[in-house]
C-alpha cells in the first residue's frame, strides 16, 4: 500500500514483512511502527505527519526517514550509501548489518557510528572480510579489539594493530605474533606500551627494529639501545629520533659509518661537547651540518673559521652567533666569497663591516653599503667611493644619515642624485637642493617623495616637466595650493589627475566641472558626488 512518493507514505503492508522474533530477518520493533519512526523526522515529509505513539503510550523517536527508505532499495548500491553514511540511524545499521550484499556489511563494519552491539556481533562473522573491517573501525569496543586480536586471519589481527584506538593488551598480545609486518605495526604505533617497544628493540628482523626507532614514543631508554643496533639503517634512524638523549647521541659521534655522523651532526638534541668532536670529523659535509647547527658553541664557530675548506668558512660567515673573534678571523679571510657572506651578515659588528668597507673588491664594498647594520663611519667611507654603484647603494639604503645624504644630493652621478631624493630619510635642505637640479629625473623624484615639505611641492607645481608636475599630484601630501594651480595646468591629463584625486577639496573639484575637456569635466563630477555621498560637499 505505498504510493509512488515515499515522503506522503503512511501505509505499509506490516503483514507480509512480519517474521516471527526469533527469525535473523525480523526488523520490525514490539510495537511494528518502524515506517512511522522513518518518515516522521524526514525533511521531505509533510507538517502533518506525526509518529503514533507505541504501546506503552509513548511516542517513538524520530530517525531519519530518507535514509530507512533507502535502505530497502534493491539495489545494492543504494544500500552501500546508506551503510556507509554517518548519519544513518544505529537500528538501521543494525538492520544492514544482515544484508545479503557483503560490501553492505563490510561498510556497516566500517561505519563509525555503528553500535557497540552490532560490532561485537559482526565480529563473530564467518566472513573474513566483515572482521577486518571490524579490526578497521576506531570506533570497535576494547573487548571486540581484544578478540580480534586472537583471529586466525593475519590481515585481521594487522589492522587491530593498526587501529589507533587498540588497548595495550592487544598490542602487547600481537607484539610476539610470527608475521613480521605486524610486529612493525606494533613497532610504530602511537599508543604502543614502551614494555613492548623495549622488546621489539631486540627483535631479529630488521624492519621491526626500525620502526621502534623511528616511533617517536620510543623512550631514550630504549633508543640508547638501538644506537648501538649491528644494522646500520637502526642506528641512522634513532640517530634522527627527537626523543634520543644526548648522551646516546655521543656514543654515535664515533660511529664508523659517516651518514650516521651526518645524521648527528644534524640532530637538534646532539649536545655541544658532541658537537665540538664532530667538528674535527674527516667528512666535509659533517662539518657543514655542526656549522649550521644552532646548537653549536661559539668555540666550536671560532675553530670552524679555521677550517682549511672554504665551503665551512662561508658557513660561519653566514651565521648570526659567530663570536667576534670569528668574525675577525673571517674578515681577513683570503676568499672573496668568505668576506662578501660577512659583509652581508646584519649581525656582523659594526668594526667588522668598517673594515670591509675599504675592501678592494666592488662587490664586498657594495655588499657593506646595502647592508642596514653597517655603522655610520663605513657609510661616509663608502659615500666617497669612486664607483657609483656603491655611492648609488648607499643613497637608497634606509639607515643611511642625513649628513651622508647631504653629501650625495651633489654627487656627480645622476642616478645617485635620484636615489638620494626619494629616499625618505633625506633632509629637506637636501630636497629643497634637489628640487633645482637639472635632470627631470631627479624633481620628478623629489615631487613624489612622501617627506618633501609643502613648500617644495608648491615650488614643483609650476615645473617646466609635465612627469614632475604629475608627481606632484600622485604625492598624497600635496598642499591645497599646489593642486589648484595644477588644476589650471596647460596639460589635460595634469587636471584629469587632480579631478581624480581623493582628497581633492570641494572648490576644486567644482572648478575642474566646468573644465572644456570632456574627461576632465566627467572624472570632476564624479568626484564632487563621491564628496556630496560622503557628506563632505
Amino acid at each position: 500500500m505505498k504510493n509512488s512518493t515515499p515522503e506522503t507514505t503512511t501505509v505499509f503492508d506490516f503483514q507480509s514483512r512480519y517474521t516471527d522474533k526469533g527469525d535473523s530477518r525480523n526488523f520490525l520493533d514490539g510495537d511494528r511502527t518502524w515506517l512511522w519512526k522513518c518518515l516522521s523526522s524526514d525533511p521531505l515529509a509533510t507538517a502533518s505527519a506525526q509518529a503514533p505513539p507505541t504501546a506503552s503510550g509513548e511516542v517513538a523517536h524520530p530517525l531519519s526517514g530518507g535514509l530507512w527508505y533507502l535502505a530497502m532499495a534493491k539495489s545494492s548500491g543504494v544500500r552501500q550509501f546508506v551503510a556507509s553514511n554517518p548519519t544513518t540511524p544505529p537500528d538501521c545499521l543494525e538492520f544492514l548489518s544482515r544484508d545479503q550484499d557483503l560490501l553492505v556489511r563490510q561498510l556497516v563494519a566500517a561505519n563509525g557510528k555503528c553500535p557497540d552491539a552490532v560490532l561485537e556481533e559482526m565480529a563473530k562473522s564467518e566472513c573474513v572480510q566483515v572482521r577486518r573491517s571490524v579490526a578497521e573501525n576506531p570506533a570497535t569496543p576494547v573487548a571486540t579489539i581484544k578478540l580480534l586480536a586472537l583471529d586466525r586471519d593475519p590481515v585481521v589481527r594487522h589492522n587491530v594493530a593498526a587501529n589507533c584506538n587498540a588497548p595495550p593488551e592487544a598490542l602487547s598480545l600481537l607484539s610476539w605474533d610470527k608475521e613480521i609486518y605486524i610486529r612493525y605495526q606494533i613497532a610504530v604505533h602511537a599508543h604502543a606500551p614502551e614494555t613492548v617497544l623495549h622488546s621489539l628493540a631486540g627483535d631479529p628482523n630488521v624492519l621491526v627494529r626500525q620502526g621502534v626507532a623511528r616511533n617517536r614514543q620510543t623512550s631514550s631508554q630504549t633508543l640508547a639501545v638501538l644506537v648501538k643496533d649491528g644494522d646500520l639503517s637502526v642506528r641512522q634512524i634513532a640517530a634522527a629520533n627527537d626523543m634520543t638523549a644526548e648522551n646516546a647521541l655521543r656514543v654515535l659521534s664515533a660511529d664508523g659509518n659517516l651518514y650516521v655522523r651526518r645524521a648527528l651532526a644534524d640532530h637538534d638534541r646532539s649536545g655541544t661537547e658532541t658537537l665540538k668532536g664532530l667538528a674535527r670529523d674527516n667528512d666535509l659535509f659533517v662539518r657543514y651540518l655542526v656549522a649550521t647547527n644552532e646548537r653549536r658553541s661559539a668555540d666550536v664557530l671560532l675553530e670552524l673559521a679555521k677550517d682549511g675548506d672554504v665551503s665551512i668558512r662561508r658557513a660561519v660567515a653566514r651565521s648570526d652567533d659567530a663570536p667576534a673573534a670569528a668574525f675577525r678571523v673571517l674578515a681577513a679571510d683570503e676568499d672573496i666569497l668568505v668576506r662578501l657572506w660577512l659583509a652581508r651578515n646584519e649581525k656582523a659588528p659594526a668594526e667588522i663591516l668598517q673594515t670591509l668597507a675599504a675592501d678592494e673588491h666592488l662587490a664586498i664594498k657594495q655588499a657593506v653599503a646595502d647592508n642596514e647594520s653597517s655603522p655610520a663611519g663605513a657609510m661616509e667611507v663608502l659615500c666617497q667611493d669612486t664607483s657609483i654603484y656603491v655611492r648609488r647603494s648607499v643613497a637608497s639604503n634606509r639607515p643611511t644619515s642625513p649628513d651622508i645624504l647631504r653629501v650625495l644630493a651633489a654627487d656627480p652621478d645622476h642616478f645617485v642624485r635620484c636615489l638620494v631624493a626619494v629616499n625618505e630619510n633625506t633632509p629637506a635642505d637636501a630636497l629643497e637642493v634637489l628640487a633645482f637640479d637639472q635632470s627631470a629625473d631627479v624633481r620628478r623624484r623629489v615631487a613624489g617623495n612622501r617627506a618633501t615639505p609643502p613648500q617644495i611641492l608648491h615650488n614643483l607645481a609650476e615645473d617646466a616637466d609635465e612627469w614632475v608636475r604629475a608627481a606632484v599630484v600622485r604625492n598624497m601630501f600635496a598642499p591645497f595650493i599646489a593642486l589648484r594651480i595644477l588644476s589650471d595646468d596647460s596639460d589635460p591629463y595634469i587636471r584629469l589627475l587632480v579631478a581624480k584625486t581623493l582628497y581633492i577639496p570641494v572648490d576644486i573639484a567644482q572648478h575642474l566641472a566646468a573644465d572644456h575637456d570632456a574627461w576632465v569635466r566627467r572624472a570632476a563630477s564624479k568626484r564632487l558626488s563621491a564628496l556630496k555621498c560622503s557628506g563632505s560637499a
